[in-house]
């Protein structure tokens, strides 16, 4: 793990969590992540300002809080013994607004993770593997592998889907039309350089990554 990198997502996010007894293995997140804190020594609530460089003048912006034991309805094994499926997520990020998505088909349909959360685990690019576990209750999420190694579990992204989707297939209907009333007959349409970002009104478009 990357540290400067979990630092700057948790400052980014204003919401700095801690899980877990100060003797234990302990967890930090911001709500809609949770890292495992490995070779960290323990901590409590009020060493978190300066082990993430929050300045003690801006500390009232932030929600900090340490909570002794993790949420019980997630596995924090390398290997769930629910049941856990690898899931291969699109080769592209959707982008709306402000906010990026990358799309990924579970067995509850698509669904959405942030791949900001993805950054502290920078280090591991290349072997990081995206699998789907359930709560007791049937709900999903995601967990972040290397090595076979329990590495982040990730929350689902909470955008209302139908009107997610239904703006992206507006978006792709609004691509082909654009391109095929620019491109002449007979002639292959362009591909969009590398990356390249293709928006619709500033409001959303697809990143290829």
């Amino acid at each position: 793990m990357i540290f400067k990198n979990l630092t700057a997502l948790l400052r980014g996010h204003k919401r700095i969590i801690l899980f877990g007894d100060p003797e234990e293995l302990q967890w930090v997140g911001d709500g809609g992540a949770i890292y495992p804190l490995h070779g960290m020594p323990g901590m409590i609530e009020d060493d978190l300002p300066a082990v993430f460089d929050v300045p003690e003048k801006d500390e009232e912006k932030y929600l900090i809080d340490h909570h002794m034991t993790l949420p019980a309805t997630l596995s924090y094994e390398d290997t769930d013994p629910r049941g856990e499926t690898q899931l291969r997520p699109e080769p592209w990020v959707l982008k709306r607004y402000d906010t990026l998505y990358v799309p990924v088909q579970t067995s509850k349909g698509l669904r959405f993770y942030n791949p900001d959360y993805l950054k502290p685990l920078k280090d591991m690019q290349g072997t990081l593997e995206v699998y789907e576990r359930h709560t007791e209750d049937g709900k999903l999420y995601f967990a972040l592998k290397s090595g076979f190694l329990l590495q982040a579990i990730v929350l689902p992204m909470a955008p209302e889907y139908g009107q997610l989707l239904g703006e992206l297939l507006e978006l792709c209907a609004a691509l082909q039309q654009t391109v095929e009333s620019t491109t002449p007959s007979g002639v292959d349409a362009p591909l969009p350089p590398e990356g390249e970002a293709r928006e619709i009104e500033g409001q959303m478009g697809l990143i290829e990554t």
